[in-house]
């Protein structure tokens, strides 16, 4: 008699202790399923530095690209220490210098003198809303983002012209402060 009631005690707590591994099993899967889907989800709400640049271009209609200012290295970096940066040497005719609202971020925006005619530039301080990287193209413009120490810069040209050596150029010239 007392055999029999510890072998039912005995394989009713292997039948418990097999049910919880299995229930702590599917909970650990659930909680993963969740944590990938709501990463995945936030990632897709991000917004596209790149993307974003193009779209702010046309939304100007021209009003930045048609400027003839000329502005000088020091008024450049005047703008530009308001994000605790600076451009450490001359970085060729800049046509336009003005900040703007890049989806809630202040930022700094340049037309400034490329090898195949007039370039948009972009300094945009970090946000955790946004991918600091990445490009983008449609029929009229292409353009380049690259993520920096406390800011981004994004390239914007014409369709078919190469945004790399305006893209290094700027990244090799601008210094930001500790």
């Amino acid at each position: 008699m007392h055999k029999l009631i510890l072998r039912q005690t005995m394989q009713s707590h292997r039948t418990t202790k097999v049910r919880n591994r299995i229930q702590l099993a599917v909970a650990a899967s659930v909680a993963f399923v969740v944590g990938v889907s709501f990463t995945m989800w936030q990632q897709s709400h991000l917004l596209d530095l790149s993307k974003q640049a193009i779209a702010h271009v046309h939304y100007e209609g021209g009003y930045a690209l048609d400027a003839e200012e000329n502005f000088s290295i020091q008024q450049v970096n005047a703008k530009l220490a308001q994000f605790g940066a600076e451009f450490s040497e001359d970085i060729g005719r800049v046509y336009y210098a003005n900040f703007c609202d890049f989806e809630n971020v202040r930022s700094l925006h340049m037309v400034v003198e490329g090898e195949n005619g007039k370039v948009s530039v972009f300094i945009v301080p970090h946000d955790a809303t946004y991918l600091a990287e990445g490009s983008s193209q449609d029929r009229r413009y292409n353009s380049q983002a690259v993520d920096l120490k406390r800011a981004s810069i994004v390239v914007v040209q014409e369709a078919g012209t190469n945004n790399n050596k305006m893209k290094e150029q700027l990244k090799r010239k601008i210094q930001f402060s500790a």
